[in-house]
């Protein structure tokens, strides 16, 4: 593959604009400690609907609940829209009392419900995206060096992509076909923390490879430009990454000689 060469500036990213839009939000708030799903009408703004994540809610689709094994809510992460399925998805990292065991939760904009959840083993899903043929790509938060693809349609796992896990965030990107993940717990052969820029190819779900985002964990997000295919990650201020220091945090740039070439 063609190497990404890392920069360090800072760029504004864009959201994508729908009728109604979804907003998900963890367990760290204070004052409401049980995630939640807000939908959004983007023409009025307003409040349409807040989706609980308790046991209740677990329960009324087969579920025991959100806790991983110490009874604590695993939170819920990314959500995406798929405009072909007219669904929302969002990535649930804990179900039923399983440290290994989360879900991708489908929620209905008309009946603002939860439908069903799509259930995958050995990944703690925390970021989503949606690729081509109606893939899902999971960002497994496992610090296990895999990551999922799934089918929107039907939740049936396609294929595990082995060498990059430990993700939060995932992006797809439409300028070069290609999966971008903020492996921010990723693993080295030898089992040694090794963050990174993870990069699928997205038509043949094949690593194309993994580019070092510095010795720290807490490079979470991911995004790229589709017109000049940049990618941007977030790094902290003890990151290097190369020759180009970070002293005092900045937006990592990568991006290929080959995509700079053809312009």
């Amino acid at each position: 593959m063609a190497t990404l060469r890392p920069s360090a500036l800072a760029a504004p990213l864009g959201v994508p604009r729908g009728r109604i839009r979804s907003s998900a939000r963890g367990p760290n708030n204070a004052a409401d400690p049980t995630p939640f799903v807000t939908l959004i009408s983007t023409e009025t703004y307003s409040v349409l609907a807040r989706i609980t994540f308790d046991s209740a809610l677990a329960k009324s689709v087969g579920h025991i609940s959100f806790f991983d094994s110490t009874g604590a809510p695993g939170g819920i992460e990314q959500p995406v829209w798929d405009p072909v399925t007219r669904r929302f998805y969002i990535s649930v990292p804990t179900i039923d009392g399983s440290d290994t065991k989360g879900a991708i939760a489908v929620i209905n904009p008309r009946t603002m419900t939860v439908e069903r959840l799509f259930e995958v083993d050995d990944c703690n899903p925390a970021g989503l995206s949606l690729g081509p043929h109606q893939h899902l790509l999971l960002g497994c938060s496992l610090s296990n060096a895999q990551s999922v693809i799934m089918d929107a349609r039907d939740g049936h796992i396609v294929k595990r992509v082995f060498g990059v896990g430990g993700s939060d965030e995932v992006w797809f990107n439409r300028g070069d076909g290609n999966y971008y993940l903020a492996a921010r717990n990723n693993v080295d052969a030898s089992g040694k923390l090794a963050p990174a820029l993870g990069i699928i190819d997205a038509a043949r779900n094949t690593l194309l490879g993994i580019v070092p985002t510095g010795p720290t964990n807490g490079n979470h997000s991911v995004a790229a430009d589709r017109r000049n295919n940049h990618v941007f990650v977030p790094l902290r201020d003890t990151t290097v990454t190369g020759s180009l220091p970070c002293a005092k945090g900045c937006i990592g740039v990568y991006w290929s000689d080959e995509d700079e070439d053809e312009r």
